[in-house]
């Protein structure tokens, strides 16, 4: 286990739910009181994912603390997102080797167990954090410095972290209903030479059309430092062999510390912004989240000046080649999330409106 905190243990005459969002490099598992209203983490605990064998692993560990806090207390749903497809209430990790079966949790723990995907999660979470937290979604200003007003039923969600994820919600009068996708494996669409330059760059080293997470992710900032070192768009100094001799999993924080202050290591975050801003545009046409666009994932929420105070993102955002849709997508809201629960409460929701019907 990395950490553990409990919050608080004097616990209410409310529902008890447990909820898990297993990510490639991390496993959140929490412990949620909710009383008809609103969603309280009593506990919090968090994993390496590479350092575990499964999430069998985790809740054995988690249920014997419960235990030893709370007495028997009956944890009355369980809902487990991973990030990967979900299908039969089993979920195939993407980028773990190993898979979330919430059939064989529910039978061995005897609690109602639904498997969503991660995205799922987190667009379930942003109403929750809405009403709970409005201050921990940043908005964007458009490039004019409006702010448009959320309308409409449509939410969605995307977000660059270990991978890309992608998501959208439906609010049908209150009850709000997820879908998930694999919108962050579609090919990446060039919209101007440089990403025409990497795109071809990422198709030798891939051996096929790169999707877009081989570009808008964690690995993403990698491919893109290892591009323009390669095509001479940035030069090697003493700092760049520092971030040449981690490996490409521990990249993407250095150039990004960096960046403040080395012209190479900014190209790289402003190169990463405008394909996230292009990539958001996209997405945003086909969803057309007029009730809000929300940016997650840690990468985004480190680097909140890039997207707030910078005209990058906004600019490809909302680029287009018809005028009509570039005045469609200055009337979307784009968000930042800063909560890194929002996964949590999100799965939450779906055990305590899911998880005993077996229909997330």
């Amino acid at each position: 286990m990395v950490r553990k905190e409990w919050y608080y243990s004097d616990r209410k005459a409310n529902a008890l739910l447990l909820a898990a969002d297993v990510g490639g490099t991390n496993t959140n598992v929490a412990l949620v009181e909710y009383d008809g209203r609103e969603y309280s983490i009593m506990a919090h605990w968090e994993f390496a994912s590479q350092k575990i064998s499964g999430l069998e692993e985790a809740l054995e560990e988690i249920f014997e603390d419960i235990n030893s806090k709370l007495g028997e207390a009956k944890v009355e749903a369980f809902c487990a997102s991973g990030a990967g497809p979900v299908e039969d209430n089993v979920c195939i990790l993407t980028n773990l080797p190993w898979k979330i079966d919430g059939n064989e949790i529910e039978r061995d723990t005897g609690i109602p167990t639904v498997v969503i995907n991660d995205f799922s999660a987190v667009c379930y979470g942003v109403p929750i954090l809405e009403r709970q937290s409005p201050s921990s979604l940043v908005p964007i200003p458009h490039v004019d410095g409006s702010i448009p007003e959320r309308r409409g039923s449509i939410r969605a969600v995307i977000g660059a972290g270990t991978g890309l994820g992608v998501g959208f919600l439906v609010d049908d009068r209150g009850q709000y209903h997820a879908y998930p996708s694999e919108g962050g494996h579609i090919d990446f669409p060039a919209s101007d030479d440089l990403m025409e330059e990497i795109r071809k760059y990422l198709s030798f080293k891939y051996k096929h059309t790169p999707g877009t997470e081989a570009v808008l992710s964690g690995q993403g900032i990698a491919n893109i430092f290892s591009f323009m070192l390669d095509s001479g768009n940035i030069g090697h100094d003493d700092l760049i062999r520092e971030i040449l001799s981690v490996p490409d999993t521990d990249k993407p924080p250095l150039i990004a510390k960096y960046s403040e202050n080395h012209a190479g290591c900014r190209r790289v975050m402003e190169f990463f912004i405008s394909v996230y801003g292009h990539m958001a545009g996209n997405y945003a046409l086909c969803f057309l989240p007029t009730a809000g666009l929300y940016l997650a994932g840690g990468i985004v929420a480190k680097n909140i000046d890039y997207f707030q105070k910078s005209p990058v993102f906004m600019r490809y955002f909302e680029s287009s080649y018809r005028k009509n849709m570039t005045e469609l997508l200055k009337k979307i809201p784009v968000y930042i999330i800063k909560d890194y629960s929002i996964s949590v409460y999100g799965a939450a929701y779906a055990a305590q409106t899911f998880a005993r019907r077996g229909d997330a």
